[in-house]
């Protein structure tokens, strides 16, 4: 099954309905079942993805960045930088939507 890690506080986010991930580069994610897996309490949810789309990160859309989380393009950039210190605004990024979960551990 494919599988994509996240920190423990965007894994507790999961509970909260988020349903969607946005990565830096072009990740391989098919439509389907992913697992997501905390980092450090290994905690594990499966979801099923609906949607993956690939652009520029500065051509990623208002909707994207707010149901991501994040109150602007700007603070988004801040925030991702913290996961990828290399990032800029001309990075070709991957938008993950997707939808239900069945976590363990949360």
């Amino acid at each position: 099954m494919q599988q994509l890690k996240l920190a423990e506080h965007i894994f507790d986010a999961l509970s909260n309905n988020k349903q969607i991930t946005i990565r830096q580069g072009h990740r391989d994610i098919l439509l389907g079942d992913l697992e997501f897996e905390s980092l450090e309490l290994k905690r594990k949810c499966i979801v099923t993805v609906t949607s993956v789309r690939y652009c520029r990160f500065m051509n990623i859309t208002d909707d994207e960045v707010t149901d991501d989380g994040f109150h602007s393009h700007v603070d988004m950039f801040m925030k991702l930088s913290k996961f990828y210190p290399t990032l800029t605004s001309d990075d070709e990024m991957t938008v993950i939507r997707f939808r239900g979960n069945e976590c363990e551990n949360t």
